[in-house]
């Protein structure tokens, strides 16, 4: 330990680990083996940091997050919660953007699933997904923010998983309880509309006739016009009805 760095409370540097900078690592925090924590990179709680994983920049490491192998967490990266990255593949922080204009961090969790810390978000990203839609509706900071899940899911889980994901999105998942984007209601009995990757709508029969919102228009819209969208793009409309 060098420079301004600070290890403090109950945390441990050992074996050939590093910190230096103006690093802190404090708490019940570990760091070990070749691993290195510098510049005003924060690691505490009950974090580990071991291996030749590097903590640096303005990252924040805590709660019982485990960051190791060859990890780079940098920037303002914040890892925490059960998270697992043990690769650079294992997170992605994208900034700035949202109506914050702050950065969002994707991590592989303990279960192998993402998580996402974004503020004082953190949650699971299928939950993301749904306080984004709940919070911005369909708007360009909804859309960044979903673009930013699709890398996420493609980075993290792979092409593979990835692809299976996003075949034939139009289908909800087993289960899944389906309301209606305009009035809110449960569309078990209705139609999902999907046109192309950036144009999504659960929308019941009702709406879909009737709406004067601009969502049910252009679903209106891309059914008239199905034959001729469909040598054209990727363009998909499924009913519980069929």
């Amino acid at each position: 330990m060098y420079g301004n760095a600070w290890v403090y409370g109950d945390a441990e540097v050992y074996g050939d680990a590093e910190v230096y900078g103006n690093a802190r690592v404090y708490g019940d925090a570990e760091v070990y083996g070749n691993a290195r924590v510098y510049g005003n990179a924060r690691v505490y709680g009950n974090a580990r940091v071991y291996g030749d994983a590097r903590v640096y920049g303005n990252a924040r490491v805590y709660g019982d997050a485990e960051v190791y192998g060859n990890a780079r967490v940098y920037g303002d990266a914040e890892v925490y919660g059960d998270a697992r990255v043990c690769g650079n593949a294992d997170y992605l922080l994208i900034g700035r953007i949202g109506s914050r204009f702050s950065f969002t961090t994707f991590f592989k969790n303990k279960d192998k699933g993402i998580t996402v810390s974004c503020g004082c978000f953190l949650g699971t990203i299928a939950e993301f997904r749904a306080k984004v839609t709940d919070t911005h509706g369909n708007n360009k900071h909804a859309k960044i923010y979903n673009l930013a899940a699709d890398m996420a899911e493609l980075q993290i889980l792979g092409e593979e998983h990835f692809d299976k994901l996003n075949t034939n999105k139009s289908e909800p998942f087993l289960g899944e309880i389906m309301n209606c984007d305009i009035c809110h209601k449960d569309t078990t009995a209705g139609s999902h509309v999907t046109r192309g990757r950036y144009f999504e709508v659960n929308i019941c029969p009702s709406c879909l006739m009737w709406s004067d919102d601009l969502r049910a228009v252009k679903a209106r819209e891309i059914i008239n016009n199905f034959k001729r969208l469909q040598d054209k793009e990727c363009v998909s409309i499924s009913s519980e009805q069929e």
